[in-house]
């Protein structure tokens, strides 16, 4: 609501006002019967203070209010929303199942999420399509961070390439201990186990 420019504030206001408006094409303004749910990211009191925001639209819109603070000063909410996505989007997937490990939880509850819940979405949502293992893990959220614009097909890519150099940086600070790798990694040690093999990297003692 905070980026509507004056002239779309303005037709919004007279909608509300008036309770009709003209569809594109039409001769003759259509009547309606409308309730307003707006969400703004901006501080719009202030913004009408600095003439960006209509004021009659403002109190038009704030008959009742309801402040939501940013993902990282709820923490409490992360996990159960990044199940809730999870469990949607492995069953979209047909991958119903997987969790998070701990060590994945932990991250997600000290990450930032500068975009807040719809970050998270996003995040787990690409977490399920990279995860080969039954559960989601840390490398596999943060082999997720990806600049905008990037194609699927070079994402695709470069996500395996990222993983390999990994995987292999593991292998070699630990000399392919699986436990010790697992436990970095924040998966279980037949999960590391597995992805050694899926790259050629031998399993070491441990």
């Amino acid at each position: 609501m905070g980026r509507a420019s004056l002239a779309l504030q303005a037709k919004l206001l007279r909608v509300l006002e008036t309770r009709e408006f003209l569809p594109v094409g039409a001769a003759a303004p259509v009547r309606a019967d409308i309730r307003v749910v707006a969400s703004a990211s901006h501080d719009l009191q202030q913004m009408c203070d600095e003439g960006r925001f209509l004021k009659e639209l403002f109190y038009r819109l704030n008959v009742f209010s309801m402040v939501l603070p940013p993902l990282r000063k709820r923490r409490e909410d992360i996990v159960p929303l990044a199940e809730h996505f999870l469990e949607v989007f492995s069953t979209q997937m047909g991958r119903t199942g997987l969790k998070f490990s701990d060590a994945a939880k932990e991250f997600l509850v000290r990450h930032e999420w500068r975009g807040n819940v719809r970050d998270l979405r996003n995040r787990i949502e690409r977490a399920v399509i990279l995860t080969t293992d039954e559960e989601v893990c840390v490398d596999v959220l943060l082999a997720t961070r990806f600049d905008e614009g990037v194609a699927i097909t070079d994402m695709a890519a470069a996500i395996e390439s990222a993983r390999e150099e990994y995987l292999v940086r593991l292998h070699r600070a630990f000399d392919g201990n699986v436990t010790r790798s697992a436990k970095v990694a924040g998966t279980t040690r037949e999960g590391m186990s597995r992805l050694f093999r899926r790259y050629g990297l031998k399993d070491g003692k441990g």
